[in-house]
């Protein structure tokens, strides 16, 4: 992964301050990522 995608990983997790979001979020990328 590139560094400019790392940096809008981090800017979503940041943004949004629940943990569980964050678990879904990451859930989800995972998900995609799997397929």
């Amino acid at each position: 992964m590139d560094k400019s995608y790392n940096q809008l990983l981090y800017f979503n997790f940041k943004l949004i301050g629940s943990k569980q979001k964050k678990l879904l979020i990451i859930k989800s990328f995972l998900e995609i990522f799997n397929k």
